[in-house]
């Protein structure tokens, strides 16, 4: 069964930024990108627009509604929040706004969807571990980028930084992590 309305609403921004290329060796920046912002990046304004709101609030249900068809199986439930790059690095960020002017003009708070899908998660009583909160506190640490620039995905060494916390977090939770 799949869950498209969580997965269009939980889902990070860091695909937005799949048309930012940084040419390796100068890090200069070229574009080839889509007209308009991918409407995930809505997602971080600081003012929730009505319709995300909506959306939040039929994912919640769906998300109780997942967690109880889990449980009733027997199995544990827990929801992870994997971050974004943009919300990682404010330079890809100002790279990101470069290419979509329109953007700058707003108010945005990077913090927004972890924000809200913490609260979701503890009003259901639903463990959760934010990734993104993990990524700010390596991305300091490390001079490997935890993201790949070119698409947002996870680097080699942002898959090293996931695995490991994500095992200790099940641990933590004494949750199944074989």
């Amino acid at each position: 069964r799949t869950f498209p309305l969580i997965t269009a609403v939980i889902k990070n921004a860091s695909v937005a930024v799949q048309q930012i290329f940084f040419s390796s060796g100068n890090d200069q920046l070229k574009t080839s990108h889509a007209p308009d912002p991918h409407l995930a990046t809505y997602l971080y304004l600081e003012d929730t627009p009505e319709e995300y709101r909506a959306a939040w609030d039929i994912s919640e249900v769906l998300l109780a509604a997942l967690a109880a068809e889990v449980k009733s199986s027997g199995a544990e439930f827990a929801v992870f929040y994997n971050g974004s790059m943009i919300a990682t690095y404010p330079e890809a960020w100002r790279a990101y706004t470069d290419l979509y002017p329109q953007l700058q003009n707003e108010s945005w708070a990077f913090d927004r969807v972890e924000e809200l899908l913490s609260e979701v998660v503890s009003g259901q009583n639903i463990p959760f571990l934010s990734l993104q909160s993990i990524f700010l506190q390596h991305r300091d640490h490390t001079k490997d980028w935890l993201f790949i620039p070119e698409d947002g995905h996870w680097s080699r060494t942002g898959h090293g930084v996931v695995a490991e916390s994500l095992f200790n977090w099940l641990k933590s939770k004494n949750l199944p992590c074989r």
